[in-house]
Parts: structure tokens; C-alpha cells; sequence
């Protein structure tokens, strides 16, 4: 069983999702950065992926069930200096 930290919460995936698991699962991961071995390993148990992140390219050599978006989720107006791509979410 592996063992991750996200957000500074342990959690063991391995006893979250498995073969016992019946409902599908659906993942929205935001603010991925450069390491997306987390969600790479939930997509790995069947999960289906979807992360955002307007800092970096795609990665490379995605699954079918993982699908990733450079965009950004921000709580309050933003101008683009920097050509990312956000969308406003009410807070």
C-alpha cells in the first residue's frame, strides 16, 4: 500500500479505491504543478482524472481516463499578464 501527501493530509489510496470499489470515481485536481504523481496513480486504479493547471504543459504519456486542462480556477477578477487561462469561480 502506498502512502501520499496532498494538501498535507495522509492518505492511504490503496485502502480509499480498489478492486472492492464499485462506484465510479471521479477526480477534479486543481493547481497540479509539475507533479502529478498522485493523481497519476489514482487514475492507475481506475479513477477518472481531470486536472487544471495553467502554470505548466500537459504532461506527456496521460492514460485514456486522465484528462488535463491548462486552466486555472481563481476566486476574484484577474487580469492575464501572463497568458494563463482562468476562470472565475464565485466565493
Amino acid at each position: 500500500m502506498t502512502a501520499y501527501v496532498e494538501s498535507q493530509i495522509m492518505l492511504n489510496a490503496d485502502d480509499l479505491i480498489g478492486p472492492y470499489f464499485t462506484v465510479q470515481c471521479l477526480v477534479y485536481s486543481f493547481g497540479v504543478g509539475g507533479d502529478i504523481s498522485f493523481e497519476r496513480h489514482l487514475s492507475s486504479l481506475g479513477c477518472t482524472i481531470h486536472a487544471f493547471d495553467p502554470t505548466v504543459n500537459e504532461p506527456k504519456n496521460l492514460p485514456a481516463n486522465f484528462h488535463f486542462k491548462k486552466l486555472g480556477v481563481m476566486g476574484k477578477e484577474y487580469i492575464n499578464n501572463n497568458e494563463y487561462a482562468y476562470i472565475r469561480v464565485p466565493i
